[in-house]
């Protein structure tokens, strides 16, 4: 892709496999065009910036072989193609005890690790700019999402 952002990644991923002897030559696209080919033929390496909700919507559009690109049930952005580990996602789906739930998520992503389906190369931190009289209902720790997440606990305090 064309795009800042995207080019960033790309480039430092460039740099970390050049440190172990790896050439990656990148091929700068438009962004359009980079998601059709992403989605119709396979690549040696993907970078997708992406924010979900929770690990199911990560796991489920990532790495559930329903979503694999092209060949999937529903094809979404499983582009590693990885099919190994459908059974714990659906678990977790339904698991009723919240502990057991993340439970099933952690060795599904621990498989993802050992299995090398993915691997992460950068974690990007966000920043929030925000008007003093809000107040989010809870600290910033960290955020899957991109947004510092608004619940029912947010509100606007008036001085």
């Amino acid at each position: 892709s064309e795009k800042r952002v995207y080019k960033k990644y790309y480039f430092v991923m460039k740099e970390q496999l050049a440190k172990i002897g790896i050439t990656c030559n990148i091929t700068i696209d438009s962004h359009t065009n980079m998601h059709k080919k992403i989605r119709t033929t396979p690549q040696a390496l993907v970078i997708y910036p992406a924010w979900r909700p929770n690990a199911d919507a990560y796991l489920t559009r990532f790495f559930h072989s329903n979503a694999i690109v092209v060949k999937g049930a529903m094809p979404d952005t499983n582009f590693s193609h990885y099919d190994k580990i459908d059974k714990l996602i659906e678990a977790a789906r339904l698991a009723i005890d919240p502990a057991a739930q993340v439970n099933l998520w952690i060795q599904a992503q621990i498989r993802i690790l050992d299995e090398m389906a993915a691997f992460p190369i950068m974690y990007t931190r966000q920043c929030y700019a925000r008007k003093i009289d809000v107040d989010y209902g809870h600290s910033l720790v960290s955020t899957m999402a991109l947004y510092p997440q608004f619940t029912e606990n947010t509100c606007i305090k008036h001085p």
